[in-house]
């Protein structure tokens, strides 16, 4: 069975920007870490459709969602001469990594979006 090479680096962009949210959160809020703790592990992923990445839950309220991830950026490879040539151009290889910076944005919001529909406030409590 081939690898589904995207959808599992979706994942972990999607995971990633989900425990950065929830680090961030629980240290602004510590009543907020156990609702970011149950929902992180209650996760589950599923592949719909090519660029889709489904997202469902259990806790803290059960729901899912599917996330678009054709908007992401994901790098050129470069185990050949071909492909290593190609990231000075597609600017892969620099000190700030603009790619990197475009997938955290992205997913962060799709986490946000993921985590308000589980019951979690996307800001903490008394914020406007």
């Amino acid at each position: 069975m081939p690898k589904k090479v995207l959808f599992e680096s979706a994942v972990h962009q999607f995971v990633s920007a989900a425990r950065a949210i929830a680090r961030e959160r629980a240290g602004e809020d510590p009543a907020a870490e156990a609702k970011w703790r149950a929902f992180l592990g209650s996760m589950r992923f599923t592949y719909p459709q090519q660029g889709v990445l489904g997202v469902a839950w259990e806790q803290p309220v059960k729901g899912r969602c599917e996330v678009s991830f054709r908007e992401a950026a994901f790098y050129t490879r470069g185990d050949s001469k071909a492909f290593a040539e190609m990231q000075p151009e597609s600017k892969t290889i620099a000190a700030e990594d603009p790619i990197q910076r475009k997938n955290e944005a992205l997913f962060a919001e799709h986490v946000l979006r993921a985590a308000r529909l589980a019951g979690i406030p996307a800001e903490k409590e008394g914020t406007p």
